[in-house]
C-alpha cells in the first residue's frame, strides 16, 4: 500500500508558520496594548487623587498640585492617543492574523479532501486486487476439478 504524500505540504507548513508568527505578533502587541491601558488607569488614578487633594492644602501646595493636574490632563490625552493608534494597529493585526488562518484551513481542509480521495482510491485497488485473486483461485479450483 502507498503513503498518502500531500503536494502542497511545504506550501501548507509555509502558511502555518506566516499564521503562528502572525498569531505570536498580535499577542505581543496585545499585551503591549494592555499595558498601557494599565499606565492609562493609573495616570487617571494619580489625577483623581490629586484634584480631591488640592482644595485643603496650603496655596504652594495647591500651585503644585494644579501644575500636575494640569500635566497630567495633557499626558491622559497624549496616552489615549497612543491607546486609539495602538488599538487600529491591534485590529490590523488580528484581521492579518484571520486572514492566515483562512488561507491555512483552505490548505488542510485541501489536504483532508485529498487523502480521502485516496484512501477512497487504494480501497478500489485492494478491492479489484482482491476480486482478481479470488477469480484466479476459482479458475485453477475449476481447471482441477474438470
Amino acid at each position: 500500500m502507498k503513503r498518502f504524500k500531500f503536494r502542497l505540504q511545504k506550501a501548507l507548513e509555509q502558511r502555518e508558520r506566516r499564521e503562528d508568527a502572525r498569531r505570536k505578533r498580535f499577542a505581543r502587541f496585545k499585551a503591549d496594548l494592555e499595558v498601557e491601558n494599565r499606565i492609562l488607569r493609573t495616570m487617571r488614578q494619580d489625577f483623581e487623587s490629586a484634584y480631591d487633594q488640592r482644595s485643603g492644602s496650603d496655596l504652594e501646595t495647591s500651585l503644585l498640585l494644579l501644575r500636575f493636574i494640569s500635566r497630567t490632563r495633557v499626558n491622559i490625552a497624549r496616552q489615549e492617543a497612543r491607546i486609539a493608534r495602538m488599538v487600529l494597529i491591534c485590529d490590523r493585526l488580528r484581521l492579518r492574523l484571520v486572514a492566515a488562518g483562512r488561507e491555512t484551513l483552505k490548505l488542510e481542509r485541501l489536504r483532508e479532501r485529498r487523502k480521502a480521495e485516496f484512501n477512497a482510491e487504494e480501497a478500489r485497488r485492494e478491492s479489484k486486487e482482491a476480486d482478481e485473486t479470488a477469480q484466479r483461485i476459482y479458475l485453477m479450483r475449476r481447471r482441477e476439478y474438470a
